[in-house]
């Protein structure tokens, strides 16, 4: 059965076709025409579900690499998923502008997951993933500051940000440090190709007016519940960061007058990232995306 023929049998009637199949791969567009390669997963007990998880990976990784991979399969015995490649990334054809217009890659994976026929979806994104999924669900909201003035259409029901950074340009720890140093000029970017397979252009970071940061985009988010994961062993981004973006989605929920739906869980020993979250956190987050979700039903 080809691909498209699998899609088709999904959207027409997912309890059934979902029994049959193993990850559906396909090429995504986004909406500046850069191709996306995704996967959708099923639920791993073949049961239908109208929420779905989008999971975007971080800088380096794809959804094909071994951390992501076991992340996946944990998160399929919980609630089906969509994973993806962000350009630059895997089998993704472009260049990655370090979470940038990656916006409008997770909007086209959300916009896949409702076309599977799931109505509710909650997007997780790990490191520079999380940057995005903020980044994404705050676009839908308002237009990017700076040149690029970037919008996103596909609204998540709920965001989860997992190891994530609130700050442009951040170079506080000796791992973020030696990122700068690799991709601020040519040679560090030409080792990154050919050792992680990551292609990146940083052309939109010279711009005079830069685009929101995760802070920034926060305050955008409410009503959207957003989550908040954080290790306390994290080594490439500290407490700070979360504590800014919580208070930045707080503020901006304030300012608006809307209840500020934003939990902040901080974890001991976690590290960073896909390598660190253990099985009991990950289905602690589909508890959470369950939840929330379905209290947001009208009653």
């Amino acid at each position: 059965m080809r691909d498209s023929d699998r899609i088709d049998a999904v959207r027409q009637d997912p309890a059934i076709a979902s029994r049959e199949l193993g990850a559906i791969d396909t090429t995504l567009r986004a909406a500046d025409g850069t191709d996306i390669g995704a996967s959708y997963h099923r639920l791993a007990s073949g049961e239908s579900s109208d929420l779905a998880l989008v999971v975007g990976h971080g800088f380096t990784g794809s959804r094909a690499k071994e951390d992501n991979l076991r992340v996946c399969a944990t998160l399929r015995q919980r609630l089906p998923l969509v994973t993806l490649d962000y350009r630059g990334h895997g089998e993704s054809g472009g260049v990655s502008s370090l979470g940038l217009r990656e916006v409008l890659d997770l909007d086209a994976a959300i916009a896949w997951a409702h076309e599977l026929g799931h109505r509710r979806v909650v997007s997780v994104g790990f490191s520079m993933g999380s940057t995005i999924a903020i980044r994404q669900a705050a676009l839908t909201r308002t237009v990017d500051r700076g040149e690029l003035a970037l919008t996103t259409v596909n609204q998540p029901d709920a965001v989860v940000s997992i190891s994530g950074n609130a700050f442009w340009f951040y170079r506080g720890t000796a791992p973020m440090r030696l990122l700068h140093r690799a991709v601020s000029t040519s040679v560090g970017r030409s080792v990154l190709a050919r050792v992680s397979g990551t292609q990146v252009d940083v052309a939109d970071w010279e711009q005079e007016l830069l685009p929101f940061s995760p802070e920034e985009a926060a305050a955008f988010l409410a009503p959207t519940p957003l989550l908040l994961v954080h290790g306390d062993a994290d080594t490439f981004f500290p407490l700070e960061h979360p504590h800014a973006v919580h208070r930045g989605a707080s503020q901006g929920a304030h300012d608006r007058e809307l209840h500020p739906a934003v939990d902040l869980w901080v974890e001991e020993g976690l590290g960073h990232a896909e390598a660190a979250v253990s099985e009991e956190l990950l289905n602690r987050v589909c508890d959470w995306a369950i939840s929330t979700v379905h209290a947001r039903e009208p009653s």
